[in-house]
């Protein structure tokens, strides 16, 4: 079964620009050290080999325990639950260095199947493809993308990319 917006043409939304990333950047940078707590995005997926990233949900929707490390971006999460609906499940800051990529894949699974996937650019920005379409999302954009499909992303900045994942099942955007 597909989300409503896995569904639709579309595969990429932009919900907002310029959302206040300060407060959940600053404390990435207070608790950088965190980016080493979960190796398994560098040694079991060959696409995100080149990313780190801090668990701040599981796909069970709890906290592991260093998410308090990071409350801003649990109310931030809060936040998008009240305003825009559904569950979200998994969610993790991914950390991309300068010229660094995701390459190809697309996400599958029964775990996905009823999930959109959301995005909060918290550093840099970057160039993202769904199948052969490529926008450009930099610092304080939020957006959905159809990670059913064929993506990839390429950071263009000469800082690392820091970016908020997340999942959600029943968004009402």
């Amino acid at each position: 079964m597909l989300t409503f917006l896995q569904s639709q043409s579309v595969v990429f939304k932009r919900l907002q620009s310029e959302v206040n990333i300060l407060p959940i950047l600053k404390q990435v940078a207070e608790n950088w050290d965190d980016f080493n707590i979960q190796t398994i995005r560098q040694e079991e997926i060959p696409a995100q080999k080149e990313t780190m990233e801090i668990r701040v949900r599981e796909r069970s929707g709890h906290h592991p325990p260093h998410s308090s490390n990071h409350y801003e971006c649990i109310y931030f999460l809060n936040w998008f639950e009240k305003m825009y609906g559904g569950k979200i499940y998994r969610a993790a800051m991914s950390h991309m260095p300068a010229g660094g990529k995701v390459h190809l894949h697309k996400d599958g699974g029964e775990y996905y199947e009823n999930k959109d996937r959301f995005h909060l650019v918290l550093s840099g920005y970057y160039d993202f493809t769904v199948d052969d379409e490529t926008q450009r999302f930099g610092a304080g954009d939020l957006f959905w993308f159809n990670n059913t499909k064929l993506h990839s992303s390429i950071n263009v900045t000469p800082i690392p990319r820091i970016s908020l994942f997340f999942d959600v099942e029943g968004c009402k955007i």
